[in-house]
């Protein structure tokens, strides 16, 4: 929360915070701050978290504020085609391999992720253990907002939300049985993923979708 404030006082000065702060009460209210808690469109873990995500979301110079319930709408769209391609068969293999990927793969990857989390993807000492399985994305169940922050890069306006869902998920082996064994049943599982995008603010309002950190766990 400070960090947003610090940011809006550095560009527009006290002024600026007014005027977020106007925004913010006139489109948040109790009743629809509730109605975003008891929809799952956000779960602060902090009152501090709650009120950076409002005032984040309203915070853009742009006459477009970021709609929240459009935002987790769009981060359950982007988390599932994230999984698809960051745990893919194609990827785990690399790491298995120790090699690069395919052009295709690696041009998604490029435009999808901010650099060091490109890098530590592809990075062979960061991978200690062969995986023997590969994730495919069944459903994502639930996708709530966390955490917010908004601040000022050079003269960009950059936003940042982190994410909380929970995916459905198929594991397969990576490893093509032997033509005399049984193949591997697929398992079915539930994860939870934790990811943060960044997104520069543009006029209209669009946001860029860049991951800058995805993790997955079993639940």
């Amino acid at each position: 929360m400070l960090r947003t404030v610090s940011s809006l006082l550095s560009n527009g000065g006290f002024q600026r915070v007014i005027s977020v702060r106007e925004r913010v009460a006139n489109r948040y209210s109790g009743q629809v701050v509730d109605g975003l808690l008891g929809d799952g469109i956000i779960a602060p873990r902090s009152i501090g978290d709650a009120l950076n995500i409002v005032f984040s979301s309203c915070a853009p110079t742009s006459n477009v504020d970021v709609d929240l319930r459009e935002f987790a709408e769009g981060a359950r769209h982007a988390v599932h085609t994230s999984m698809l391609h960051m745990f893919s068969k194609a990827v785990v293999q690399c790491q298995v391999d120790r090699t690069a990927p395919a052009d295709d793969v690696n041009n998604f990857l490029m435009a999808a992720c901010a650099p060091p989390l490109y890098e530590k993807l592809l990075n062979k000492s960061a991978h200690s253990s062969a995986p023997t399985q590969f994730a495919v994305p069944q459903r994502v169940k639930s996708c709530a907002i966390l955490s917010a922050d908004y601040a000022h890069d050079d003269d960009d306006e950059v936003l940042k939300f982190s994410v909380m869902s929970d995916v459905v998920c198929v594991m397969k082996p990576l490893a093509e049985p032997e033509p005399a064994t049984t193949a591997l049943p697929d398992t079915v599982v539930e994860v939870a993923v934790k990811a943060t995008f960044r997104s520069r603010i543009v006029p209209d309002g669009s946001l860029d979708w860049i991951l800058e950190n995805i993790r997955m766990t079993k639940v």
